[in-house]
């Protein structure tokens, strides 16, 4: 069993004031009880926590962020780097999306793309859109 954290759970994690902040710190305490297995982000959903903080006049934050994931290592979940088989595979969901009113960003499909490669079953996510790709927990 495993799970993929998606970034508005760190978002909400990190920033008190996030409107998902009280969910994201129950769905913390039943990871820490490990009752969704192994813990999974990727480089793609970092860049995009880093520079949101950043672009909210956060940069101390986003600073301190990175320091704690990238040169201490501190990370909250293992961090999957997207390959071309990564690449192919969220292109192939990306493109396939035609109609849909709120489509997924291309990080959104690496997201899925992640998912599938490594048989990851869950996806801890306050976005809508996921939810006929892959089980959504809130």
């Amino acid at each position: 069993m495993a799970v993929f954290l998606d970034t508005g759970f760190y978002v909400a994690f990190y920033n008190s004031r996030d409107k998902y902040h009280k969910k994201a710190m129950n769905l913390f305490l039943k990871l820490k009880e490990n009752q969704y297995g192994k813990i999974y982000t990727s480089l793609d959903v970092l860049d995009e926590l880093f520079t949101y903080f950043q672009r909210k006049n956060s940069q101390i934050v986003a600073n301190r962020l990175v320091k704690e994931w990238i040169e201490e290592g501190k990370s909250f979940g293992k961090i999957l780097f997207s390959n071309e088989s990564t690449l192919h595979l969220a292109g192939v969901i990306f493109s396939k999306q035609e109609r849909e009113r709120k489509a997924l960003s291309f990080t959104d499909c690496l997201i899925i793309a992640h998912c599938r490669e490594y048989k990851i079953s869950n996806l801890i996510s306050f976005d809508s859109g996921f939810h006929n790709l892959i089980n959504v927990v809130q």
